[in-house]
Formats: structure tokens, C-alpha cells, sequence
């Protein structure tokens, strides 16, 4: 009889079927950190760059026109601090949250860049009209240097965000660290993203009337005052009940929001091509100095608003068509990535 194998020690243990990728999850979640640091220093950018503009246009520093932009810097800013954590401890929320901003930031600098190459340089050669006249090669060269910024921080950065975090090893070690389900488990990530960014509009919402005083573009027509702030409040409630039938992956929610998307786009085209422009600001609280800027500038116009109106609406319901199999009936199981790939 032949004796029994002798064991030496414990049997091995299974070798794991992915990379691990903690020391990728700590870095990314340092570079997240440091991103909503750098959210914190452009308020003050933002503040500066207005205590400028205002010098120049002789007139006071308005604290309320710069609120928007503040708030929304600062929401960022925590976002990307709690993420960073959150990549930090492996957490499969945090990956997934983060993979939804990441690919948010890249297609807003995708359509941003282009956009910046077209107006910047029409403003550029209109600086003299406000009297800062600058030499041709410096206006290439301030044109070059922003188009290259904006193109690093728009889009390079954020895609090298959504390389790392839709790799297939990256999700495995973030489930390996943390394998309790989260919250955004339930749904898949493309649906997810939209619910996410309807909630964040519903909060950025509630702030318009204390910045624009219930200022709305109607159908043609300028709604201000309490009936502004009203119907201001109705969007924000409207906006955050889609955000919870998207999460909740309800066929009515699709159809509510691509319908809400068309008429607001409706509203916005009879608005911007009857109503002045200048009248919608002048109703805002914007001082005569500084609309008098805008409109020597001559860009910032009806028609080109038109135009943006048109052009962000297309891929908006191109992207609703494309998450639209998500919400026919029937369970869906595991994760989808915003952009399409297996995770």
C-alpha cells in the first residue's frame, strides 16, 4: 500500500482571476483629492477674475452673478474629496461614481474645446472694443495656450480617469475589498449617471431664484418674480422625482424626461429668438456696465444661443435612445459601464 501524501502545510489558496489594484485605487484616490483642491482654487480664480471685469467695467463686485458657478465648484469639490476617499478604502461605490463623473467631465470637454476654438477667437478680436487692444501673435498665442489647457484638464485627464476606472481589474478589486451590494448596485451606470445629474440639477435649481430674483425664460416670454421662483421650485421637484424613476428604472420616468427635454429646448428657441437678450440680463440684476460689455463683445448673441440650444439637444436624446433598452421590462442584471463596455 502506498503511504498517504504528506501535507506540509495548508493547500494553496486560489490565485484571483484579475490584477489587484489597490495601489491604483490609493493614487487615483490622492489625484481625486487634489482634483477637489483644485475646485476650492478656482472660486478664487472665479472671484478674482470677476473683481477684474468689474474694474473694468467701473462697476461693483456682484457677489450674486458669481453664486452659480461657486456652488457648483464647491458640490464638485466635495465630490471629488469624497471620492478620493472612497478610492482610498476600495469602495465599489466610489469607482462606480467616480467612472460616472469621469466620463461626464470627458463629454463636456469634448463639446467644450470645439466650442471655446469657435468663440474665443471672435472675442479675442473684439478685445479693442473695450480698449485693451493686444498684438495679433499674442491673441495666437493666448488662442493656443487655452485651447491646449482646456484640451489637458477637458480631456486628457478625465480619459485617463475613465481608462482606470473601467478596467475589469479595477472593479474586481474594488468588489474583492467591499463586497457588500451599494446603492449603486441597483441600477445600471448609464441610467445611474442621469439619475445623479438630475438630482445635482434639482439642488443647482433651488439656487436660481436667489441668483437670477425668479428670472425664467418662458416660450417667448421673461417670467420674473414670485411666479419665476415658483415655477423655478416646481422644476427642481419635477427634476429629483425623474432622478428617483430613473433609479428606479421606470419606463414612465424615460419618457417623462425625453418629453420634459423637448419642450424645455421648445421653450428656449421661441425665447431666445423673440426675446432681447440684453432685456432677459437687464431683468437678472446685471448692471448696465456690464451689459454694455456683453454687447460690445458681440458673441454672446440670440443667435448663437439658438444654436447652442439646437446643438446640445442632439446628443442628449441620442444618448436617451441608447440607454432606452434599459428600462424594457424584464430583471438586469450586473453592472453596464456609461461607455458601453463590459466591465
Amino acid at each position: 500500500m502506498n503511504p498517504a501524501p504528506l501535507h506540509d502545510g495548508p493547500p494553496p489558496s486560489p490565485v484571483p482571476d484579475f490584477k489587484d489594484r489597490r495601489t491604483g485605487l490609493l493614487v487615483f484616490g490622492i489625484l481625486d483629492i487634489l482634483l477637489g483642491v483644485l475646485c476650492v482654487l478656482l472660486v478664487g480664480l472665479m472671484v478674482l477674475g470677476q473683481a477684474m471685469v468689474s474694474r473694468t467695467a467701473a462697476t461693483a463686485l456682484s457677489t450674486r452673478m458669481l453664486l452659480p458657478g461657486m456652488l457648483f465648484y464647491l458640490a464638485l469639490a466635495a465630490a471629488f474629496v469624497w471620492l478620493g476617499i472612497g478610492s482610498i478604502r476600495c469602495r465599489r461605490w466610489a469607482r462606480a461614481l467616480a467612472l460616472i463623473l469621469a466620463w461626464s467631465w470627458l463629454c463636456v470637454g469634448v463639446i467644450s474645446v470645439p466650442v471655446t476654438g469657435f468663440v474665443l477667437p471672435r472675442a479675442l478680436a473684439d478685445a479693442s472694443a473695450t480698449g485693451q487692444t493686444l498684438p495679433r501673435g499674442l491673441l495666437t498665442v493666448v488662442l493656443v495656450f487655452q485651447l491646449v489647457l482646456m484640451t489637458l484638464l477637458l480631456v486628457v485627464l478625465p480619459a485617463v480617469l475613465v481608462c482606470f476606472y473601467q478596467s475589469r481589474h479595477v472593479k474586481a478589486t474594488c468588489q474583492a475589498c467591499d463586497p457588500t451590494p451599494r446603492w449603486t448596485d441597483a441600477c445600471p451606470l448609464p441610467v445611474l449617471a442621469v439619475a445623479c445629474w438630475l438630482w445635482l440639477g434639482s439642488v443647482m435649481i433651488l439656487s436660481l431664484p436667489l441668483v437670477c430674483g425668479g428670472v425664467l425664460p418662458l416660450f417667448g416670454a421673461i417670467v420674473s418674480g414670485w411666479p419665476g421662483t415658483l415655477l423655478d421650485g416646481v422644476l427642481a421637484v419635477l427634476w429629483f422625482w425623474l432622478g428617483r424613476l430613473w433609479y428606479q428604472l421606470k419606463p414612465a420616468g424615460w419618457w417623462l424626461f425625453v418629453a420634459a427635454l423637448v419642450v424645455l429646448s421648445l421653450s428656449n428657441l421661441m425665447t431666445f429668438s423673440h426675446v432681447d437678450l440684453m432685456e432677459l440680463y437687464r431683468k437678472m440684476g446685471y448692471p448696465e456696465a456690464q451689459l454694455d460689455l456683453i454687447r460690445r463683445q458681440g458673441w454672446l448673441s440670440n443667435r448663437f444661443l439658438v444654436w447652442i440650444s439646437v446643438a446640445s439637444l442632439v446628443p442628449m436624446l441620442g444618448y436617451l435612445l441608447w440607454v432606452k433598452g434599459f428600462f424594457l421590462p424584464g430583471p438586469h442584471h450586473g453592472e453596464h459601464h456609461v461607455g458601453g463596455a463590459a466591465a
